[in-house]
């Protein structure tokens, strides 16, 4: 075969609907590349559309988790397009080979899969063809999953209509086979058809024929998840919430990124190690300061990322320091816990709760998280933001730059600490928890009219609190919560409208429930996600917060 652009065809990779792939590598820089070669004679005008779309859309494409399109050129008989070369096969191969994966390597894919979903999702692209096929790995340790092949993928800012079905039937939405409808969602369908196949071996449709998959995705029956194996409650609850039939009862974008079981804003990523040293020397500087409640928060922040950049790590030997480094503070944040216990004033257990007079003030917290506890278990966690860059507020970045080198250079020596610094590259921002909530408040904000001057006040409040997580100010936070929550909890009872009462009940229910996790303690770090405790909305609301039961 005659070299294209310079490169030398090496080896046939495999055969698509369009064209061919091939190994290929540079003849002068000896990089390595995949070839899709289209034939332009098997090309009918619906394709070659395709084609230009994908070309078009690539192009704009820049992120770790997706491949990328190094070049395309076309001679009289073949298009060709040169894209990121992976050298550890695909997804599919990798799951015939190991039948059912582990939940913590499931999550680790399905966490990268979210960042490349992520990144598509703030460009208003939808990929229409996730599949594992078109999910490749990296043969490093641990491997970098990477999304491929746009062929059929479009910009979508609305539910449309098609005359055509895209995609493949396996792992397509049943409203797109059924309706011709096609919608963001219809990617989350398909990861939640990848996520069944790597946890049961099989896919929830799995046919013997054309006409039995045909008749799955038209049923109107709910997917059923098997008993066996056992998953844990968060997986289960996000498999659930991926395969509904109705897009309309199906997980949002928003809650998929920060659903307990995927976790974004703390999934490990090339940040995640200067996230986790911002967070602990802001802690330790906390702490001798005597501010102990928010010295003790950012360490449980700092360790979250320090956990993830540990399972991020590539190179052994950093792997090892970091390891180190987690048990390390992990000890320092129970040693400060123990203070915390001896320091009963520094936590507001003591106040009485702000009520206003004209609403009923015996609103009980445990009724209503009894009847809110489905919007409950699957609406975000909120947690204070940390984006995707060098610094986890929008505070002094030199002195956070500062900080981040100084601790790096005690871990791994000035030249190293340089080499991880450079490692990191350009961050890419993630939408946090917080950004959501207010979000959702604005969302609220349209369903108060004049009657409602309580909920107003509710959603004013809240603003401020989401506002003092973001500035990492836990203790105020703390106060400013134990002040208002009956209030909130008295208003939200009095309100009349079902479908708005709901919405706010979980807003309300929201900040207790941060707390609650987070003032628990550090060692459930060491743990595997299926051995973490779960820490309901408990009943005693505020009274959590004690040090004697929430510290």
């Amino acid at each position: 075969m005659q070299p294209v652009s310079g490169y030398t065809f090496t080896q046939l990779l495999g055969k698509g609907t369009y064209g061919e792939v091939f190994k290929a590598i540079n003849r002068q820089t000896r990089t390595v590349a995949a070839v899709k070669r289209i034939p332009k004679n098997t090309l009918s005008a619906r394709a070659v559309d395709n084609l230009i779309d994908e070309i078009r859309i690539l192009k704009e494409l820049r992120h770790r988790n997706i491949t990328q399109l190094i070049d395309f050129t076309w001679d009289s008989n073949y298009v060709y397009m040169f894209i990121e070369y992976m050298s550890g096969g695909d997804l599919s191969h990798f799951l015939r080979s190991q039948k059912r994966l582990p939940e913590r390597v499931i999550r680790y894919f399905l966490q990268q899969l979210a960042f490349a979903l992520h990144y598509l999702f703030q460009k208003n692209i939808v990929h229409m063809d996730i599949k594992p096929q078109n999910i490749l790995l990296t043969s490093s340790s641990p491997p970098t999953l990477k999304l491929t092949d746009f062929g059929f993928a479009q910009s979508l800012m609305a539910t449309v209509k098609m005359g055509e079905i895209r995609g493949s039937l396996l792992y397509m939405a049943p409203e797109i086979y059924c309706y011709g409808i096609y919608d963001k969602s219809c990617d989350l369908w398909s990861v939640g058809v990848i996520l069944f196949e790597c946890l049961f071996g099989r896919a929830p449709f799995a046919s013997a024929s054309v006409d039995e998959l045909t008749a799955k995705l038209t049923d109107k029956s709910p997917v059923e998840i098997p008993l066996s194996p056992p998953i844990s409650e968060d997986c289960r609850n996000l498999l659930s919430r991926l395969l509904k039939r109705d897009p309309g009862q199906r997980i949002h974008h928003e809650q998929f990124f920060n659903h307990p079981f995927i976790d974004l804003s703390y999934a490990p990523c090339p940040e995640s190690l200067l996230k986790a040293v911002d967070h602990l020397e802001k802690a330790s500087e906390l702490e001798a300061s005597n501010k102990l409640v928010d010295a003790y928060l950012n360490y449980k922040e700092g360790l979250l990322h320090l956990a993830s950049a540990v399972q991020f790590e590539g190179d052994v030997n950093r792997k090892r320091v970091l390891r180190e480094q987690l048990v390390h503070y992990i000890t320092v944040a129970e040693q400060l816990k123990e203070r915390l216990n001896g320091h009963k004033a520094s936590l507001p257990c003591a106040k009485k709760p702000h009520q206003n007079p004209s609403r009923d003030s015996t609103a009980d917290p445990a009724a209503l998280s009894r009847s809110n506890s489905e919007n409950t278990a699957i609406t975000p966690a909120i947690v204070p933001p940390t984006s995707n860059s060098v610094t986890p507020t929008s505070g002094n970045k030199r002195l956070s730059a500062f900080r981040s080198v100084r601790l790096l250079t005690n871990w791994f020596g000035s030249k190293a600490a340089e080499d991880v610094t450079a490692s990191v590259g350009p961050t890419k921002e993630v939408e946090t928890p917080h950004e959501y909530s207010i979000s959702r408040l604005n969302s609220l904000d349209e369903l108060i009219d004049q009657q409602t001057s309580s909920l107003a006040h509710v959603v004013k409040h809240l603003r401020k609190f989401y506002t003092l997580l973001q500035k990492q100010k836990f203790q105020s936070a703390l106060d400013f919560l134990e002040e208002h929550f009956a209030a909130w909890l008295s208003a939200v009872k009095a309100d009349n409208i079902p479908e708005r009462q709901k919405a706010f009940k979980f807003e309300v229910s929201s900040p207790v429930a941060f707390f609650s996790c987070r003032l628990c303690s550090v060692s459930i770090l060491l743990r595997t996600p299926s051995e973490a405790p779960k820490t309901p909305f408990k009943q005693e609301s505020l009274l959590l917060l004690s040090p004697h039961k929430g510290v």
